[in-house]
């Protein structure tokens, strides 16, 4: 959800971030795509949304995510 402030979440769904799934190869697309569209700006917010959410994320899904965000190389 867009707010005044930037992104956030309003109701994660605990089954989505509980366990790897399907859901975390789209988020991996949705920040590459923003990053190639010519929209880094979004890409970076989106993954400082998902920082909320880091510790339940597996390292390696993280480093993807870093990757696909532009935050490493």
């Amino acid at each position: 959800v867009r707010t005044d402030d930037g992104l956030a979440v309003e109701h994660p769904t605990p089954g989505v971030w509980g366990r790897q799934n399907h859901t975390w190869l789209r988020i991996t697309r949705v920040l590459r795509s923003l990053n190639l569209l010519g929209l880094p700006d979004e890409a970076q917010a989106f993954f400082a949304l998902l920082t909320a959410i880091q510790a339940k994320i597996e390292p390696t899904t993280w480093g993807y995510w870093e990757r696909a965000a532009g935050q490493r190389t």
